[in-house]
């Protein structure tokens, strides 16, 4: 045989090393796939709390409901705490610590409502922080991110399509199929809510009046919040109470009462999301009382949380993709990277607490 000549043999030994390469590639390629989420979890870090408003059956039978915790890296559910009598469980963004070990809840007694902290490790209520007659609610509770001070709103009576204004007409009008409040209508002192911060150990309280807070700044001494006043953000100084309006940015994309926030635990970002579209996140400038933009979400998601980290995690779609946002000094501001994580349709995102 001349060196021109090739065996079959060395024909089918290449033949098969052929076939035997793009089977490892595949192989690496499905290994990697599951590895960023579908069999061994996703690839981005520590535990996020969810919210399952009904039981749901893994795909190992197991079944979860109410408050959940997934732990990214063992790509395990857990079902953190179950409703008890006397407590009302409100599962909403704001309500976890940032640390994840606690949990803003009403306490109901016979004549009173309370607003008080509910350990999850110890499953009771620790500290009770203000206390006040039956039919007072409170709500829109936020942490500092230092998990020393909390923000939240109480008002007195809940406003429905039945609730009278000052004038003795209806407060809410129906416009294209919502109730919304009547041009020039004003409630009773018995229906305005009012915003307060409150120290965790109840020690100490703020009242900001017409101010309904959210976040907290990076050092917990502002917070701000929708002024009911001027139905513009506000950043309010926790020293002295003094304000300042948030300059709005030229793109504004949210008028007042069409839009839901997204919040920073961090201070540091704020999320708008209007009616229709995606996500657009705004730095928040605290000492210049500014807004300015850091970037688009790709999607418009079903529910979005900032981490700990410096990022928004985001679940889009039908299927929950899971995508992570990180901040970036570049032009387009935010990076994107996807996971798959199989969820019920109906989870919400509460926290996202990084891994130590």
């Amino acid at each position: 045989m001349t060196n021109s000549e090739v065996s079959p043999s060395s024909t089918t030994r290449r033949v098969l090393l052929g076939v035997l390469t793009i089977v490892v590639i595949v192989a690496l390629a499905v290994v990697g796939y599951l590895y960023g989420g579908r069999l061994f979890g996703p690839s981005f870090k520590g535990n996020l709390v969810l919210s399952f408003p009904a039981p749901w059956t893994a795909p190992d039978k197991e079944v979860f409901s109410g408050l959940v915790s997934y732990d990214t890296a063992k790509n395990s559910f857990y079902n953190l705490t179950m409703p008890q009598q006397g407590i009302l469980f409100n599962y909403s963004r704001g309500n976890l610590s940032p640390d994840g070990t606690k949990l803003i809840v009403t306490q109901v007694a016979s004549t009173t409502y309370s607003l008080a902290i509910y350990s999850l490790p110890l499953q009771k209520v620790t500290t009770v922080l203000d206390s006040r007659p039956i039919g007072t609610h409170f709500s829109s509770t936020y942490w500092s991110g230092d998990g020393k001070k909390i923000a939240y709103i109480a008002s007195a009576q809940t406003i429905d399509k039945n609730t009278i204004a000052t004038d003795g007409k209806p407060f809410l009008v129906l416009q294209n199929g919502k109730y919304t409040s009547r041009p020039g209508a004003q409630l009773s002192a018995a229906f305005r809510a009012s915003g307060f911060v409150i120290s965790t150990d109840g020690s100490h309280k703020i009242s900001l009046g017409s101010v309904e807070p959210s976040v907290f700044s990076p050092d917990s001494s502002m917070v701000l919040g929708l002024s009911q006043q001027t139905l513009s953000l506000v950043a309010v100084s926790l020293a002295d109470g003094t304000q300042k309006t948030i300059a709005r940015p030229k793109d504004d994309v949210f008028p007042a009462g069409n839009v839901n926030f997204v919040y920073d635990t961090n201070g540091e970002h704020i999320g708008v999301l209007g009616k229709t579209g995606p996500l657009v996140v705004y730095n928040i400038d605290w000492k210049n009382a500014t807004l300015t933009k850091a970037g688009i979400t790709a999607k418009r998601p079903i529910t979005a949380i900032f981490g700990q980290s410096g990022q928004l995690l985001s679940f889009e779609g039908a299927s929950h993709e899971v995508a992570v946002y990180t901040f970036t000094a570049s032009s387009t501001g935010m990076t994107r990277q996807t996971y798959s994580l199989t969820l019920p349709s109906t989870a919400q995102l509460l926290g996202w607490i990084s891994a130590k």
